[in-house]
Formats: structure tokens, C-alpha cells, sequence
């Protein structure tokens, strides 16, 4: 999995932050691919390649803070959790649309920064409709995307009617829907651990994001957002 800074419509950058810093092995790795994905930054306005980062083998994961039971919780993922690894996750993974036009945005980029959100692109292109079950693009207001063919979402964000003032707000109001409108889709994507007894105590919606504001924003709206040591956790597990 790789991680990405996230960029708005308007080409802005928002920040990468670890939400905890936890001194394990697992987290320490999302530090180093955060410290390299910014060498392409800097590299690309250099035109010099970066130096590749060390992989390290995972160690045993900690406890995660937020629990999830792989089939059971629904994986809410930020721009800065790049999207092409969830073929690896047991869970459903929900890609807000505004993730996808963040994507669009960086993919513009000619670094290597920008042809890796490509890919990602073509990815998310290629599965959305044929692994409809574990894969959803969703709206803001909650709809679904079975085709990426028109892939932006209007908005107004000086609209005093909506709380919603940036397209982190859009990723959360995403969340929010979706742990509203919760299912158990355990059984849909057959998975044995969330059929057996192992829900208790497991959360039914987390946001997966390196950003610290988000996390909080999450939090303060009673969403469970994951900790560095989820994050871990569930990179080393395929939660």
C-alpha cells in the first residue's frame, strides 16, 4: 500500500500526518513510504529520480484501538490510502467520489507521484463494476457508481443550508452516510471470521486516513477513524 498526498480541485495539497504516533515496526514502515512519496514530490520538481525506500518485513501487529472484523466493518478510504491496494482487503472498501476527483487531480502530475495515482485510476476503472460486492465508488449523498465515466460531483461549499466547507468535509459526509445506511455484508463476501461469532465488539464503519484533522473531525462526530496502530494492523492483516 502506498500513500499519497491529497489534492483538491483547485490543485491544492493537504498535508500527510500519521493520526497517532505509535512507536511500532508497522507504523514506523507507513512513516518510511510517507517519507519517500515526498521525495517524489521534491524529486519531480528536481527532474531527479528518488532514492528507493528499504521494505521490512512485518512483525506481529499490536492491538488495534478500532477494531475491524474482515466481511463485517466497511473500510472508508482517504486520498491518502491509495485505493489499488484493497484487492488485498477482506472488507468492503468504499472510495468516496471526492477521493476520485482528488485522484484525477494528482494524476495530472508528470512526477511519479502522478503516474502511480494513474494507476490507481485505471484500477478503480477496471474493478468497480466487477467486483461490485467488496468495491463501491460512493457520492456524498450516498449514491453509487457502477461506471467512472463522469466522475466529479457538484458542490457548493458556500452554502449555509450544508455543513460542508471542503472536500474533506465531502470524504466525511461520505463516512457518515455510509455508517448510517450500515449492513452486515458478511455473508455476501463469504468470509468465515464474520460468521462466526467474531463481530462482538468489532465497528461497523472506519475511515482509513492519514490525516490528522479528518481523524478528529471523524471522532467528533462519533465515527471511528482509524489509529496508526489500526492502520498497521490492518495493512498487515488485510483486514
Amino acid at each position: 500500500m502506498y500513500i499519497v498526498p491529497c489534492t483538491t480541485a483547485q490543485n491544492t495539497t493537504r498535508p500527510l500526518r500519521l493520526i497517532d504516533d505509535h512507536n511500532v515496526p508497522e507504523v514506523k514502515a507507513l512513516k518510511a513510504r510517507r517519507k519517500y512519496l515526498q521525495s517524489l514530490m521534491q524529486s519531480a520538481d528536481r527532474g531527479t529520480p528518488p532514492s528507493p525506500v528499504a521494505h521490512r518485513a512485518h512483525p506481529r501487529s499490536s492491538r488495534q484501538d478500532t477494531p475491524s472484523v474482515p466481511g463485517y466493518s466497511v473500510l472508508v478510504v482517504d486520498t491518502n490510502i491509495l485505493p489499488s491496494s484493497l484487492s488485498m482487503l477482506a472488507s468492503t472498501a468504499v472510495v468516496p467520489l471526492p477521493v476520485i476527483m482528488e485522484l484525477d487531480g494528482i494524476s495530472a502530475n508528470t512526477s511519479q507521484l502522478g503516474e502511480t495515482a494513474k494507476a490507481t485510476m485505471s484500477y478503480l476503472t477496471s474493478h468497480v463494476r466487477s467486483h461490485s460486492t467488496p468495491l463501491k465508488v460512493q457520492t456524498s449523498k450516498g449514491n453509487y457508481l457502477t461506471f467512472l465515466t463522469f466522475r466529479t460531483e457538484q458542490v457548493d461549499f458556500k452554502d449555509e443550508a450544508s455543513w460542508e466547507r471542503n472536500m474533506d468535509d465531502l470524504i466525511l459526509r461520505t463516512a457518515i452516510w455510509r455508517d448510517d445506511h450500515w449492513s452486515d455484508r458478511s455473508s455476501m463476501l463469504k468470509n468465515p471470521g464474520a460468521q462466526c461469532g467474531t463481530t462482538v465488539g468489532g465497528v461497523k464503519v472506519v475511515l482509513l486516513s492519514l490525516d490528522r484533522n479528518l481523524g478528529l473531525k471523524a471522532r467528533s462526530r462519533q465515527l471511528p477513524a482509524a489509529s496508526g496502530t489500526d492502520l498497521a494492523a490492518i495493512l498487515a492483516t488485510g483486514t
